[in-house]
C-alpha cells in the first residue's frame, strides 16, 4: 500500500492524521501523489494553496495543530512522498470523471486523485476509504 513512501515515520504520521480525522468527525481528502510536480494535471492550478514559503514536515510535532487545520479545510490536502505538506484546499478537476451510481464529491475527488498515487477520503461519520492507483473500488478501512 505505501510502496511509494519509504519512511516509516511518514507512514505512521499519515495514519495518525487519517485516524485523528476519523475519530474527531473531520471530513478530509488526503492525497499522496507519485509525482508532486504533476499535481496541476489533476487539480485546478489556481487552487494550489500555500500559506507558507517552504513546505512543512508532517513528522515535525510543532506543526501538528496546523496540519489538522489544513486537513479540515475544503478541498484536498496534498502531501508529498517525503512527508512534506505541499498544498491544502486544492480543488480537483473532475471534468473527465465518469461517475457510476451515487457518490459524494469528496469520494469522487479521491477517485480522480488516485490515478497519480494514493488518496484517502475520511468522512464526518468516521468512515475511511483508501483509493489506490489502478483500483476500481475503494478499500474501506
Amino acid at each position: 500500500m505505501f510502496k511509494l513512501i519509504n519512511n516509516h515515520d511518514v507512514v505512521n504520521k499519515i495514519l495518525f492524521f487519517v485516524l485523528f480525522c476519523s475519530k474527531n468527525s473531520i471530513s478530509s481528502v488526503i492525497w499522496i501523489p507519485h509525482e508532486i510536480d504533476t499535481v496541476s494535471k489533476l487539480v485546478k492550478p489556481d487552487t494550489l494553496n500555500k500559506l507558507i514559503i517552504e513546505p512543512i514536515s508532517i513528522v515535525d510535532k510543532r506543526y501538528t495543530n496546523h496540519i489538522i487545520r489544513y486537513l479540515s479545510s475544503d478541498g484536498a490536502t496534498i502531501i508529498d512522498k517525503n512527508g512534506m505538506l505541499q498544498y491544502f484546499g486544492s480543488i480537483v478537476d473532475m471534468k473527465n470523471l465518469e461517475i457510476e451510481g451515487i457518490t459524494g464529491t469528496g469520494e469522487s475527488a479521491a477517485q480522480v486523485l488516485c490515478s497519480n498515487g494514493i488518496a484517502f477520503k475520511i468522512s464526518q461519520d468516521g468512515t475511511i476509504k483508501l483509493f489506490l492507483e489502478n483500483s476500481e473500488e475503494a478499500i474501506i478501512i
